[in-house]
C-alpha cells in the first residue's frame, strides 16, 4: 500500500462561477447519539450550530453551488435553515435505510452533474473542501490523524483509491467529489433499491469496481472532527469557527 505522503495536495481548480451540487447527509443520528438530538444542531463554541458552519464554509468556497441537505431524524428542526437558500430533502424511511438512500435522494434532486458529498456529522474548515472539486473525482484523506483510526480507511496506489475498508492506515475524511463519470456510476448503483441500506463507503467501492477513478488528495491545513460518540460533543463545543458567508 502506498503511504499517505504520496497523496497529492488539493488544488484550486473550480472557479467561483462553476456550478456544482454539494450534498450534506444529515438523516441518521447514530445509535449512540439519538438521545442528544440531531448532530447537525450541535453547537460550536460561538453558539453556532454545526450545520450553519458547514453551510457557511460551502458558500465561501463554492458560492455558486447548490446545497442539498438530506434530513430524516429531527427533519423539522433542521429545516429551520431554509432561509439560507438551501434545498432540504427528507428521507422519510431513514430508520430503515443507509447512507446510499440519502445519496439517491440527493442525486434525484440535483441540477448539476458534479457532486461534492460531505457527511452531515462532520466539522470541517474551508481548507478541507477548497479546491477539491476539479477536473476529476477526488477524495480528501485525513493524514493528520484527526479522525479516529477505527473509521473507514483507504488503500492508495499511484495517488488513486483502490478500495475502502476498516483497518487501513489512510483514513477517509468523509468528504468526496464526484465528477461526471463517477457520478453517473454512483447514480446507477443508487438506483438499485435493494442496495439502499449500504453505507457511503460501500457504494464508493462499487463505483471503483465499475472502473471509477477517484484521486486521493490531502490538505495540511484541513480541520476535521467526526461526531460519533457523546465525547465528541465536548470537542465540537471547543471549536470556534468563522461563519461569515
Amino acid at each position: 500500500m502506498v503511504k499517505s505522503r504520496f497523496i497529492a495536495p488539493t488544488r484550486k481548480i473550480i472557479g467561483k462561477d462553476d456550478k456544482i451540487s454539494v450534498v450534506l447527509t444529515c438523516s441518521n443520528p447514530g445509535y449512540r447519539m439519538k438521545t442528544y438530538g440531531s448532530k447537525s444542531l450541535f453547537a460550536l463554541k460561538n453558539g453556532v450550530h454545526l450545520i450553519y458552519n458547514q453551510i457557511a464554509c460551502i458558500k465561501r468556497c463554492y458560492p455558486n453551488s447548490e446545497i442539498i441537505v438530506v434530513s430524516g431524524f429531527e427533519a423539522d428542526n433542521i429545516s429551520h435553515y431554509r432561509n439560507l437558500k438551501v434545498r432540504f430533502v427528507e428521507n422519510q424511511i431513514f430508520e430503515e435505510t443507509g447512507e446510499l438512500e440519502q445519496i439517491r435522494l440527493a442525486i434525484n434532486n440535483m441540477e448539476t452533474e458534479k457532486m461534492l458529498y460531505i457527511s452531515g456529522d462532520l466539522y470541517f474548515n474551508d481548507h478541507s473542501i477548497q479546491g477539491l472539486a476539479g477536473k476529476e473525482s477526488a477524495m480528501l484523506i485525513d493524514h493528520r490523524n484527526q479522525i479516529d483510526s477505527s473509521e473507514i480507511g483507504v488503500t492508495v496506489v499511484d495517488d488513486y483509491i483502490t478500495i475502502m475498508s476498516y483497518g487501513l492506515d489512510s483514513i477517509w475524511s468523509n468528504i468526496i467529489f464526484f465528477n461526471e463519470k463517477e457520478l453517473e456510476i454512483l447514480r446507477q448503483v443508487a438506483s438499485n433499491r435493494d442496495l439502499n441500506k449500504l453505507y457511503a463507503f460501500e457504494a464508493i467501492n462499487k463505483v471503483l469496481d465499475k472502473d471509477g477513478k477517484i484521486k486521493a488528495v490531502s490538505n495540511n491545513q484541513s480541520e476535521l472532527l467526526k461526531v460519533t460518540s457523546p465525547k465528541d460533543i465536548k470537542k465540537l463545543g471547543e471549536k470556534n469557527a468563522n461563519i461569515n458567508f
